[in-house]
């Protein structure tokens, strides 16, 4: 008998997707911005990237405990377009280099084809998943304390080890938000978008990193 993913709470997963797709638009107009102003934002030095890094976690965890409502969807859109914003001097760095909009494209193909591979896993496994959850932050963490270490040490072997192990660790969140969206386990349209977005978004930016290695 086949499998199906009748009942596996489709209706909310669509609210979802709808939602996921929308958040690309504040985010494009957020990268735009940030590549036009991209010489006022390197001429206010190391603080506003600290302060912008601070104020970001302070929409995650301010998304993170709110219902659905008019306002958290505002918010929403407004952390997505300054996300938009945080990613557009690394893709400045990729669109002024030679082949660099050839490696954007490639990065979020092979993004873009990875969520919907690890999101059919995610939906259709019969296993709970949840377990990985635990597993998956502290080796986040780590990650984050690496590539804290990284931006004084700028070892490029490094920083292509980090974006590898990140790249496996963001395809596998994909798989386990979407599965516990799937399961019901789940039940905040903002909460579950904000995570697939940052799945996503990660993803992305690891690939398009070790791509650009690789190149070099």
């Amino acid at each position: 008998m086949g499998y199906s993913i009748a009942g596996k709470n489709t209706s909310f997963m669509s609210k979802v997707m709808l939602m996921l797709a929308l958040t690309m638009i504040p985010t494009i107009g957020g990268l735009f911005l940030g590549i036009n102003m991209i010489g006022t934002i390197a001429a206010m030095g190391i603080w506003f990237p600290i302060l912008f890094f601070v104020v970001l976690m302070g929409f995650i965890f301010v998304l993170s405990s709110l219902k659905d409502s008019p306002l958290g969807f505002l918010l929403l859109f407004v952390f997505t377009f300054m996300m938009g914003v945080a990613i557009s001097g690394s893709i400045y760095y990729y669109l002024s280099s030679p082949g660099g909009v050839e490696l954007i494209i490639k990065a979020f193909s092979i993004t873009i084809l990875i969520f919907f591979v690890m999101g059919f896993i995610g939906i259709t496994t019969k296993k709970d998943l949840r377990g990985m959850g635990s597993v998956l932050f502290i080796v986040l963490i780590g990650l984050i304390v690496a590539s804290l270490v990284n931006i004084f040490v700028a070892s490029t072997m490094m920083s292509f080890i980090v974006s590898a192990i990140a790249s496996v660790v963001f395809s596998l969140f994909i798989m386990y938000d979407i599965n516990r969206i799937c399961n019901g386990y789940e039940t905040s349209v903002i909460r579950a978008t904000l995570n697939l977005y940052l799945d996503f978004i990660n993803l992305f930016m690891n690939i398009l990193n070790l791509l650009g290695l690789s190149k070099n």
